[in-house]
């Protein structure tokens, strides 16, 4: 059970106030663009509170996610030529953390690793030639393509979807109006970047 969540209190001119969990502030007025709702309905400030708790939240998922990776790969028991041979000297964090674990787009099987050539046609069991053959398509549903660029970077878990309301506990997910506030401030700022540029190249 998280904390109990805070009462809007009025302030002199009947405006309700609302208390940024994080901080413990209270909004003032002329701070509504830079505060954000989510939608549990519980209030932050926007870049100076809810962005750092989202950080840390990332980076402990992140952590986790890693430490998760050297304990299977040092389950593997690989010899040390073997493990040079087979992840270029590396181990799978390093592979995760350069981009090059991949998962299927389809149905998201993986991590797959590939650290030879990048043609997966040609070294195919089912399309390619020669000797040393294998199959390049994915074990789960058969997804194949001849790119290996084609194949997704391995999200063992969406780091984000970890995030929860400081409050509440719940999805750290924006409000629906808040969402639409904030893409139409960065509309706004898109075209006025544009007409910024459009006047530097007179």
């Amino acid at each position: 059970v998280g904390p109990p969540t805070p009462s809007p209190s009025a302030s002199s001119d009947g405006v309700a106030e609302v208390e940024c969990a994080i901080c413990l502030e209270c909004r003032r007025p002329e701070e509504h663009d830079s505060w954000v709702t989510l939608q549990c309905g519980h209030a932050f400030h926007a870049g100076a509170c809810l962005a750092g708790h989202i950080r840390e939240q990332c980076l402990l998922v992140e952590g986790r996610v890693h430490e998760t990776l050297r304990e299977s790969f040092d389950a593997l028991g690989l010899e040390a030529g073997t493990r040079r041979a087979l992840l270029d000297g590396g181990d799978l964090v390093g592979l995760h953390q350069q981009g090059r674990l991949r998962q299927c787009p389809q149905c998201r099987y993986g991590p797959v690793v590939n650290t030879n050539c990048f043609d997966m046609a040609s070294h195919d069991s089912e399309r390619g030639s020669g000797t040393g053959r294998t199959t390049n398509k994915c074990p789960n549903c058969e997804f194949f393509s001849t790119r290996y660029e084609d194949w997704n970077v391995w999200k063992p878990d969406d780091v984000t979807a970890a995030v929860l309301c400081p409050l509440c506990r719940s999805r750290c997910e924006v409000s629906n109006s808040d969402r639409t506030r904030i893409l139409e401030r960065f509309a706004a700022l898109d075209s006025k970047l544009e007409a910024r540029s459009q006047m530097n190249l007179w």
